[in-house]
């Protein structure tokens, strides 16, 4: 036992879990609760993430984006949407609502992540 490593370990501890679901679900629970942990709750986004994040919050207001520059425009429309389902009273919650949005995503690539390898 003392001549295993640590991955032989989880490998064999995972293999002997009947229902790969449960596993799943586990992990991502596990991921999830990371994640949130280590949540920067007040910290505003900066970078790309910010730009993103005006080009989503213009695309609700339904301002004219020609003065952007932004990579790929996908993800802010994609945080478009569910800007305009939510509706708060600073830009804060708005940058909490992304990130967790971004979360979310991060722990649902388990899923594909599994199929690719079944």
């Amino acid at each position: 036992m003392k001549n295993q490593s640590i991955k032989e370990i989880i490998e064999s501890k995972i293999s002997d879990i009947e229902n790969p679901i449960f596993a799943l679900i586990v992990i991502a629970s596990i991921g999830l609760s990371i994640r949130l942990y280590y949540f920067p709750h007040d910290i505003p986004i900066t970078l790309d993430g910010l730009k993103y994040f005006w080009y989503a919050n213009d695309l609700v207001l339904g301002h004219v984006l020609t003065t952007y520059e932004v990579a790929n425009n996908g993800w802010p429309t994609f945080l478009s949407i569910f800007f305009s389902i939510f509706h708060f009273n600073n830009f804060m919650d708005y940058m909490t609502l992304q990130r967790i949005i971004s979360i979310l995503i991060s722990v649902l690539t388990i899923i594909p992540i599994y199929l690719s390898h079944t």
